[in-house]
């Protein structure tokens, strides 16, 4: 949980990758993800090993010439998770899945890109990699009493690791306003928080006078408060304690753009979560979703 592997350690998870294989199962698995933690918010211990330890690790299936690698980040980009992806690849010789191919709000024809580089890498030299793919929306809920969207944010992580006595302080403070809405808004740099009120709905509020508001956009009533969009949904979130929720979509939100992911011989679709995030998101359903709306609902 503190370093990276010793040569002895590698060689004793080796034997039991080797054990786990013949026993039946079907690869290997690692999240390398930088926004996984763990409940003490030290990083997941898959996070702190090398690229040397995880190859070595890997070696195995390629001795066996069996199983599938499946990977959850690894690299800090997608095109650096592409490259490392088809390192892989090469090195053992085996199937390859990387996560994951989406549409994004924030960086909405960037999956077009990934789509290309993948397809150019199996055609160019063959290997065996795919990118897995949402048949749900990442469909986030949260309130700003708990809160993940918000962590690529210096300022907004600072609060939202802060005390709700201090939290709230900051979220009414004018001057921390300035920085948060420079940092969530204004910069236009690729993240997970969609950077748009008109895709921020309110789901649930906790004031009676307040459920009109739901199922409205945070541009919506911006617009009929006379505000902008930082200051409607904070101030709304401070009006009830900061027990609003709201809702949006991450990733997957145009149809469009899912169809045409979904079809390419290039992506795997699968990626349930497993249950993770269930404070925010449930995706439990791809499989009803994926055959509901896309395969009958748009012929996808």
């Amino acid at each position: 949980m503190e370093r990276e592997a010793t040569p002895e350690e590698i060689a004793q998870m080796q034997r039991l990758v080797r054990q786990g294989m013949e026993a039946g199962a079907v690869g290997f698995s690692t999240n390398q993800n930088p926004r996984h933690m763990r409940e003490d918010k030290k990083p997941v211990a898959s996070r702190l090993a090398s690229k040397e330890e995880l190859g070595s690790l890997l070696d195995v299936l390629g001795e066996m010439n069996a199983g599938v690698v499946q990977l959850s980040g690894g690299g800090a980009d997608s095109r650096g998770r592409i490259s490392y992806a088809a390192d892989l690849a090469r090195r053992t010789g085996r199937p390859v899945l990387w996560q994951s191919i989406s549409h994004s709000w924030s960086r909405p024809n960037h999956w077009q890109e990934m789509l290309v580089n993948t397809e150019r890498v199996f055609k160019e030299e063959g290997l065996p990699i795919y990118a897995m793919t949402q048949a749900k929306p990442f469909q986030n809920r949260y309130t700003l009493l708990d809160a993940q969207c918000f962590d690529e944010f210096a300022t907004w992580k600072a609060a939202m690791f802060n005390t709700v006595e201090a939290r709230k302080k900051m979220f009414a403070d004018p001057d921390v306003r300035k920085k948060l809405r420079a940092e969530a808004i204004e910069d236009r740099s690729p993240s997970v928080f969609p950077r748009r009120w008109d895709v921020i709905f309110v789901d649930h509020v906790k004031l009676s006078k307040n459920q009109p508001l739901e199922g409205k956009s945070v541009e919506e009533i911006a617009k009929a408060q006379g505000k902008d969009g930082l200051d409607c949904f904070l101030d709304l979130s401070l009006e009830e304690d900061l027990e609003t929720r709201f809702v949006h979509i991450n990733t997957q939100g145009d149809p469009k753009a899912v169809c045409e992911i979904l079809k390419h011989p290039s992506v795997v679709i699968g990626q349930s979560d497993a249950g993770a995030h269930m404070g925010y998101d449930a995706r439990f359903g791809y499989c009803t979703a994926f055959l509901g709306r896309w395969v009958r609902d748009y012929g996808s």
